[in-house]
Formats: C-alpha cells, sequence, structure tokens
C-alpha cells in the first residue's frame, strides 16, 4: 500500500486492512508514495492519490477505500489461490 503522511484515507485504509486481516491471509506492505519508487509505482498503476491498494502486486484501488471492492477482490484472490494449489 502507498501512503503519505498527513493522509486520512491511508489512516482508513489501514484500519480496513488490518480488519480483513482477520478474514484473509494478509501481508501489508506499506510504503511512502512520496519517494521516488512509491512516486514511480503510483504512476504505473495511474493512481492520482494515495493510498494506493495493490493485491498480490497488481492494482486493486487507490483514494478513499471501499471494503466492499476491496472484500471481492481479496475474495477472487483467494479463490484463485486455492485453485492453484489443487
Amino acid at each position: 500500500m502507498l501512503t503519505a503522511v498527513g493522509c486520512h484515507w491511508c489512516e482508513e485504509a489501514e484500519t480496513l486492512l488490518a480488519r480483513l486481516a482477520g478474514e484473509f491471509e494478509l501481508n501489508v506492505v506499506t510504503r511512502s508514495a512520496d519517494d521516488d519508487a512509491g512516486r514511480a509505482l503510483a504512476m504505473a498503476s495511474g493512481a492520482l492519490f494515495p493510498p494506493v491498494i495493490f493485491v498480490n502486486g497488481e492494482f486493486a484501488q487507490y483514494g478513499r477505500p471501499s471494503e466492499r471492492k476491496l472484500r471481492a477482490i481479496l475474495s477472487a484472490a483467494a479463490s484463485a489461490t486455492r485453485q492453484e494449489s489443487v
């Protein structure tokens, strides 16, 4: 997840991801959107502002976090992972 200092939506995203970690197997990595690597990631994903959330390295959403959308993305990723291991 790309974050920025003083970003209210980033705080919301962190809280949401912490809550969803109880349901999904998550490994949350946070990177600053203000350093060169963070800016490059944001530009590559087309995100205009933080937070930027990636699932399994793929762009998921940016801006105000949507629990419904993120839950759907995480469910699909978990299903794909289960199918790959069968």
